[in-house]
């Protein structure tokens, strides 16, 4: 059965054809995905688009694997082809990885680099205040394994916005 599914995804580019005029039309879709499970005997449309993404998966987890074995070397006798890869090819061009976002770069200097990779300058670090903080009664709550803190006077710690 999946022979015939992967057959009949194949002769309708719009599901899996991002580029296809009509790919965004998810009513569209849906009623192909019906067309096809009546003519290959599947119970619904939900059902062969399930066992789709399914056998998509496969694939692309059979090519990371193969490329794996690839870039590791291994002997061509060790890299094995799923059962469907043949069959399942005409998918290659639209499985492109895409790039990913990452704020780590390949010639960071540092193990703990600064947030979007800029660096801190002198001018950017505010002086603290070295006060000390008076603080009321303490009261402790066992049961709760908690710590209440009152403070007497307005934390000097608190943000203040200067005008110039």
């Amino acid at each position: 059965m999946e022979e015939k599914l992967i057959e009949a995804v194949r002769v309708n580019k719009i599901l899996f054809d991002t580029s296809h005029p009509d790919y965004m039309r998810s009513k569209l879709k849906s009623e192909k995905w019906e067309e096809i499970a009546k003519v290959i005997g599947m119970k619904n449309g939900v059902e062969a688009k399930v066992t789709w993404e399914k056998l998509k998966h496969s694939l692309r987890d059979a090519l990371r694997r193969q490329q794996k074995c690839i870039t590791s070397r291994a002997a061509a006798e060790t890299i094995k082809q799923w059962k469907f890869q043949k069959q399942m090819s005409f998918l290659q061009p639209y499985m492109a990885n895409r790039p990913r976002d990452s704020n780590l770069t390949a010639d960071s200097d540092s193990d703990h680099p600064a947030p979007n990779n800029e660096s801190v300058q002198d001018e950017d670090i505010q002086e603290v205040s070295e006060e000390p903080i008076n603080v009321g009664p303490i009261d402790v709550n066992d049961d709760r394994n908690e710590i209440e803190v009152e403070l007497e006077s307005e934390c000097p710690l608190e943000p203040s916005f200067e005008e110039n």
